[in-house]
């Protein structure tokens, strides 16, 4: 069976536009800002998070066909489309809810690696 929803997501971007409309109507609030921000932010990147367990499920479905999920990982690296702290958010998480996470972590790990290692020398320049 499918184990994963499409229409998480979907409901997801549809409540965060719902979400930015309504806050585009307290701009004029100024103690709204930074809650505006951090909300915004937090739904971003649940949505980035459902992405990546989306793209999990998909490999485990097909039995993890050699490399797909780490080229899948580069590529939503490199158009910006999932963030740095959002790829070691998913491989921090010990849930349950999505299989095929250990041969997820195996098939990404290296990579996963030297995303960290580049974030932290970044950071200390």
């Amino acid at each position: 069976g499918d184990h994963f929803s499409v229409s998480w997501p979907v409901s997801m971007v549809w409540s965060r536009l719902s979400l930015l409309k309504c806050c585009h109507s307290l701009k004029r609030h100024r103690c709204c800002h930074s809650l505006i921000a951090f909300v915004s932010r937090f739904l971003c990147h649940l949505l980035q998070l459902s992405i990546i367990f989306a793209l999990q499920s998909f490999c485990f479905q097909h039995d993890f066909p050699k490399g797909m999920l780490l080229r899948f990982f580069r590529a939503l690296y490199e158009l910006d489309i999932v963030e740095e702290e959002v790829f070691v958010m998913w491989k921090e998480d010990i849930s349950s809810n999505y299989p095929g996470k250990g041969k997820s972590l195996f098939q990404v790990n290296s990579w996963l690696t030297w995303l960290q290692t580049a974030e932290e020398e970044s950071e200390s320049d």
